[in-house]
């Protein structure tokens, strides 16, 4: 056995050798690189020298060249494959075809304009590094900021790949990257019987079967705007959402309290088209919270109606059935956060016989 041994810096070094030539050979290797870099080394002024070892020294750890290699791809000094701004132009025009909600067309945009600004490179060349440094180089962002930065980036590989933007056989580097746990943030805020009361009391007539659907019957607020009254089924007592009205893209059906369908029936408006005058309700909501004196939380009758649930069923599955959550998600944020006796008030608010105040 032949042993071949050497030092660079602090750091040793040994290759063994069962053949005497093969071991002499790789010994006279290495002394040419070590003569090679002696040369190099009497090539550099002193002031370059400190130069380097100033750029080391920054690096804290990641060697000059890795630096240089990252910089030149993420300033676009590559030549190959499809640039990650196009990719995301497609994808955003894919995206509007598809229909989704304006609201969540902006915010995807937003997401993924920032990541394409920062990674000015073939998308193919990405990897899970890269968007981990670009998650955690943001140090302003929460936790659920990264999350929700991440899932948009997730969705921006995933149809790459799909489309055959990517090499099919590619993995998604996002699934390889960090992953982030949302801080807690408490119980979710919820409308006391009473304020719901005060907000049925004042809305406008053209927008109380939204009110009343978002407490009585669960959907989320962006949901209801897309149902039509064809939806609503009195004599079965549920509304049917399908996938196109739905944030998961999933058909499922909201059960009617009695309560709700008085309040439906109670309306005097026609009940054909949409039930929603316009798509945007938050104009509305704002309007309503400063008539009716209520202090107007965010997606907080959905939070009161799962809530209320909870509180009378106090089954998971069943509640999450009926809203489009998970039951973990449902035990984990709603569990306790509202009293029984109060959950029957709730359900017991009725419209008011005509000619009584």
């Amino acid at each position: 056995m032949y042993v071949v041994a050497w030092s660079i810096g602090r750091k040793r070094h040994r290759l063994s050798f069962s053949d005497e030539m093969a071991a002499l050979n790789h010994a006279e290797l290495v002394q040419e690189q070590f003569k090679k870099g002696e040369q190099l080394a009497t090539a550099i002024s002193s002031s370059k020298a400190l130069y380097y070892e100033t750029c080391e020294q920054k690096l804290n750890g990641v060697s000059l060249l890795d630096a240089v290699d990252y910089y030149m791809r993420m300033h676009g000094e590559t030549k190959s494959g499809v640039s990650l701004q196009k990719v995301k132009d497609e994808f955003m025009e894919g995206v509007k075809k598809l229909g989704n909600q304006p609201r969540d067309i902006s915010t995807l945009r937003g997401h993924l304009n920032k990541f394409a600004d920062c990674m000015k490179v073939p998308m193919e060349s990405i990897r899970a590094v890269d968007i981990d440094r670009y998650l955690q180089g943001h140090e302003s962002w929460s936790n659920r900021t990264r999350i929700n930065h991440r899932s948009s980036i997730m969705r921006l590989f995933n149809w790459a790949i799909e489309k055959e933007r990517l090499p099919s056989n590619m993995a998604n580097p996002v699934e390889k990257s960090s992953t982030y746990k949302s801080e807690t943030t408490g119980s979710p805020g919820i409308f006391t019987p009473s304020e719901l009361q005060k907000l049925l009391d004042t809305v406008e007539e053209d927008w109380m079967p939204y009110i009343a659907i978002a407490a009585f019957a669960g959907p989320r607020s962006a949901e209801i705007p897309r149902l039509e009254w064809e939806s609503v089924l009195f004599d079965e007592k549920v509304i049917v959402l399908d996938a196109r009205h739905t944030k998961t893209k999933r058909r499922r059906v909201a059960q009617m309290p009695d309560n709700l369908v008085l309040w439906l029936k109670s309306y005097s408006g026609k009940k054909e088209g949409p039930i929603c005058p316009s798509k945007n309700p938050n104009k509305m909501t704002n309007r309503l919270s400063k008539d009716a004196k209520v202090l107007w939380k965010h997606n907080g009758l959905r939070h009161s109606y799962v809530s209320y649930q909870m509180a009378i069923l106090r089954d998971a599955a069943k509640v999450a059935e009926q809203c489009g959550n998970s039951p973990e998600q449902v035990q984990a944020n709603y569990k306790a956060n509202a009293l029984e006796s109060e959950a029957k008030k709730w359900f017991a608010i009725k419209p008011k016989k005509k000619g009584t105040k």
